[in-house]
């Protein structure tokens, strides 16, 4: 086979990778419109999917059995398992997008020039907007108020609460008895007087007890 030949293919191949990537981010497929795919839609290759529409086939059947799941789709392509979408769907929560394999989130062909890319998180960030987008003032406001305390720690409203010393009751032990003792204490350090008036009750109660 000659080099145009191969270079000819090449080219088909990326024509063809590059349009499943414009249909991946802006069609939705009649079978994906589950509400289980509310976070996957747009973000991860239709391709994938597919696979777990395919999947989902196997939830009834499957239930929560990890042992009858075998997570073939998971150790294979790094999508949802049967026993997985179950789980999802008894929470009535859609698939997150962590739970897909980095693989299926590529959606473009330019090389990615970083390791620690912020590209995996822009579909929590993009449904965020959504949230914000179609809510009403308040909750607005109130979503405000929240990303800023997330973003200035300094400026929460949260007051850590401060736990008092219960001085009320007879101590239960001697150590708490001690403790107790020091707090009614006036001074910082006890006198010689009071330090020998403590002696004497301690000896007096252990006579007493003997």
């Amino acid at each position: 086979m000659s080099w145009k030949v191969i270079h000819k293919n090449l080219l088909l191949q990326h024509t063809k990778i590059k349009a499943s990537f414009g249909r991946s981010l802006t069609m939705v497929q009649h079978t994906c419109e589950h509400s289980i795919f509310t976070f996957t839609r747009g973000y991860v290759s239709i391709t994938a999917l597919d696979l777990v529409q395919k999947e989902m086939k196997r939830c009834e059947s499957i239930g929560l059995d990890v042992k009858t799941c075998c997570c073939t789709l998971r150790q294979t392509h790094g999508l949802p398992c049967a026993h997985e979408i179950v789980q999802y769907k008894r929470e009535s929560c859609p698939i997150p997008l962590p739970s897909i394999d980095s693989h299926w989130k590529k959606l473009s062909c330019e090389p990615t020039t970083s390791t620690n890319s912020n590209a995996y998180y822009m579909g929590e960030i993009s449904m965020l907007i959504k949230r914000f987008e179609n809510s009403n003032n308040e909750l607005k406001l109130d979503m405000l108020k929240k990303l800023k305390e997330i973003s200035n720690p300094t400026t929460t409203t949260l007051v850590e609460q401060q736990v008092k010393a219960s001085t009320r009751g007879r101590p239960k032990n001697a150590l708490a008895r001690r403790q107790a003792e020091a707090e009614a204490s006036t001074t910082t350090n006890p006198s010689s007087f009071e330090l020998a008036s403590i002696f004497y009750k301690r000896k007096s109660r252990m006579l007493n007890q003997q």
